[in-house]
């Protein structure tokens, strides 16, 4: 199936299980393979997910199939039946497997300037009674010179970790917390990716860019849910 007509497939069906007030398309997508198939194609998607994280990657298309696959396992998610099914067919073991999640782009601080411009800056905001955040901003040029006909990496990362993030949380919500097998799956699925993990507790900072700001706002709340027993 090309491409827009996929992605138009999966918006409708989110649609109608959006719709529907019970869980007879949950039921039928299930009995079909239909779900199974689809949490199968997320793996199958892994390798054109880390060529979109290259600088110039030929295209975007698997990013956006990715998005809305996730979107409509997080609409699944977001019933008890569904979030039950989805764990049975190991939906969070194949996200746990997806070696995209663990090419996290580096992180850094929302003001990159030169050690040596430091001791000027300060002095130029002294002497012009100028607040110093401002002229941070104006010395950083590397944020407008990057700008470019694609999203950043980091953006199209927290395109690929959001959506698992999101689906964790659904998981979690639609369970709840005291169930072991929903707790013991997302923990396994943080472990899966200690490295990313590891990175983004570490790299906590007032001082980091906002996208990463939120993307361990998300991730703590997770972790916290999850180890609540």
């Amino acid at each position: 199936m090309q491409p827009p007509k996929l992605l138009l497939a999966l918006s409708c069906v989110n649609m109608l299980i959006d719709l529907d007030p019970h869980v007879s398309w949950i039921t039928f997508l299930s009995m079909r393979g239909y779900i199974r198939n689809l949490i199968d194609s997320l793996m199958d998607s892994d390798v054109k997910l880390i060529s979109v994280l290259e600088t110039a990657p030929e295209t975007l298309g698997p990013l956006y199939i990715y998005e809305s696959k996730m979107a409509l396992l997080c609409r699944i998610a977001a019933t008890r039946t569904g979030a039950e099914l989805l764990l049975e067919q190991g939906a969070l073991a194949c996200l746990s497997s997806m070696q995209v999640l663990d090419r996290h782009p580096d992180i850094k601080t929302l003001y990159s300037v030169p050690a040596g411009n430091i001791i000027q800056i300060l002095c130029s905001c002294w002497y012009y009674q100028t607040d110093t955040l401002f002229l941070l901003v104006i010395s950083d040029s590397s944020t407008a010179a990057s700008m470019d006909f694609y999203p950043s990496i980091s953006s199209r990362y927290m395109q690929i970790l959001f959506p698992a993030l999101n689906f964790c949380d659904a998981i979690l919500t639609s369970l709840g917390t005291k169930n072991q097998s929903c707790t013991a799956q997302v923990l396994h699925f943080l472990m899966s990716h200690n490295d990313t993990v590891n990175l983004v507790l570490h790299s906590g900072s007032p001082y980091i860019q906002l996208i990463f700001l939120k993307e361990l706002a998300r991730l703590t709340c997770i972790i916290s849910r999850a180890s609540q027993q």
